[in-house]
C-alpha cells in the first residue's frame, strides 16, 4: 500500500508512470529519463532488500525459500503485470487461496490450489485482474 501511495503522490513516483508509460512524452515534459531509470533499479533493489529480510525473518534462511518465489510470481500474473493495487488484491486473494488450501486439502497442494487459481484467472483475463488491455498493431 505504500509503494502505491509513493507511486501516486510522491514526485518522483509520477515521473516513473510517465517514464514507463512513454519516455518521448517524459523527455519533453522535462523528465531527466536516465536518473528515472537510476531511480527505479535503486527502488527495486531497497523493496528486494527489505522484502528478503522480512521473508528470512519470517521463515528462517534455508535452500527452500525459492518456492516462496513461485507464490509471488502467481500474485504479480493474476495482479496484473503493471498495476501495483492489482498485485496487492492479488496478494491477499493469493495468500487466502494457500491459507484455505493449507486447511482442507493438506500443506503439499498450497501451491497447486495458487497454480489452479492462475490458469483460471489468465483464461478469463488473460492481462490479469488489473492489466491494462493494450493492443498493438504492426
Amino acid at each position: 500500500a505504500l509503494v502505491l501511495l509513493l507511486f501516486r503522490f510522491w514526485r518522483g513516483g509520477v515521473a516513473l508512470r510517465a517514464t514507463a508509460s512513454d519516455q518521448g512524452a517524459a523527455y519533453m515534459m522535462g523528465i531527466n529519463v536516465p536518473r528515472v531509470f537510476s531511480l527505479a533499479w535503486v527502488a527495486s533493489a531497497m523493496i528486494a532488500a527489505v522484502s528478503g529480510i522480512i521473508v528470512g525473518a519470517i521463515g528462517g534462511i534455508s535452500s527452500s525459500m525459492g518456492i516462496f518465489g513461485l507464490s509471488v510470481l502467481v500474485v504479480v500474473i493474476v495482479g496484473g503485470l503493471d498495476s501495483v493495487l492489482g498485485a496487492l488484491v492479488a496478494g491477499l486473494l493469493i495468500g487466502l487461496i494457500e491459507a484455505l488450501a493449507g486447511a482442507y486439502l493438506g500443506g503439499e497442494y498450497k501451491l497447486l490450489a495458487t497454480f489452479i487459481a492462475l490458469v483460471v484467472v489468465l483464461m478469463v483475463r488473460p492481462y490479469g485482474l488489473f492489466g491494462t488491455h493494450e493492443i498493438e498493431r504492426l
